[in-house]
């Protein structure tokens, strides 16, 4: 590998220029020399201090209410906004979230199902889809459990919580306290809903973005590896830009089919509740729907 003053003279760069950083970094992951050990159950400690002197990204020593509240990011936005971002103020990628470590993790896992495939034959042939599912099988199981609770907790408060806040304020009756104990509920439902929306987007995108660098990491290595390089720059561009990303909304999204049976189980009882007309709005909101997705393809 060139050094790096090479590679600056070559990109017409000079060691005092910042905007060289931004074309090329150089920095090697190396497990020994990584910052600190990272651990994902110390989130479920509640509060947590995060060290001022900081690398890495602050989310990976945040507690629970910060995890779950993004209350670490609330520093950064705000500097953005007042002073302006400079190279210096973005935050280094940690070793569980770099290429290497997430490729070598695939590759073991990887060589694990075709050594199991070879002494029993009867098995399913390994894949990548198989692989990926695998590996982000527990994040992906989590992500779902607080979408399927986040969308829960939405029906909750619109049908039972709201309905019966509407029928207490058209009663006669001096109910308010009952009234105040349903705003709670329906603000607590608000709630709730958030911090789960913001804790099943942060759990899948670190599994998205991870199984992106790894499955493409193992790509490239496949790529180099071959004494017949077929593969055109615009090949790898497409690989990077298009099928990268793909695998990465893939996951990000999947946990809304799982996460959605609650919203779904609510449309049919509704339909069952309207009738003809019930099954009339349900076909004019997906007809909606697909127009919208036709229309931005």
């Amino acid at each position: 590998m060139a050094d790096r003053e090479t590679l600056l003279t070559e990109t017409g760069f000079n060691g005092e220029t910042e905007s060289a950083d931004w074309l090329v970094n150089l920095q090697r992951y190396d497990k020994k020399s990584k910052e600190f050990e990272y651990k994902e159950w110390k989130h479920l400690i509640p509060f947590r201090a995060i060290p001022k002197e900081l690398r890495t990204l602050p989310m990976l020593h945040t507690g629970l209410f910060s995890f779950t509240t993004l209350h670490w990011l609330n520093g950064f936005i705000y500097k953005a906004y007042k002073k302006g971002l400079r190279r210096s103020d973005l935050y280094e990628t940690a070793w569980e979230d770099s290429a290497e470590c997430n490729s070598q993790i695939y590759e073991a896992q990887w060589k694990k199902m075709h050594a199991s495939f070879c002494t029993s034959p009867d098995k399913r042939a390994p894949s990548v889809f198989g692989l990926i599912m695998k590996v982000i099988q527990t994040r992906l199981i989590l992500a779902t459990i607080c979408c399927i609770l986040f969308n829960s907790v939405a029906v909750l408060r619109s049908i039972y919580f709201l309905q019966k806040m509407i029928i207490l304020i058209e009663s006669p009756e001096d109910n308010l306290g009952m009234q105040i104990v349903y705003l709670l509920l329906i603000a607590g439902c608000s709630i709730a809903r958030a911090i789960l929306y913001s804790l099943c987007t942060l759990i899948v995108s670190f599994a998205a973005a991870r199984a992106r660098a790894g499955v493409l990491s193992l790509v490239f290595k496949k790529i180099l590896k071959q004494h017949n390089h077929n593969a055109t720059g615009g090949q790898l561009v497409n690989l990077c830009a298009n099928d990268g990303q793909r695998i990465f909304d893939c996951i990000l999204f999947s946990v809304y089919v799982f996460g959605s049976v609650p919203v779904v189980g609510v449309a049919v009882y509704s339909v069952y509740l309207l009738g003809i007309w019930g099954i009339w709005e349900l076909l004019f909101t997906l007809a909606l729907l697909l127009s919208r997705y036709c229309y931005q393809d």
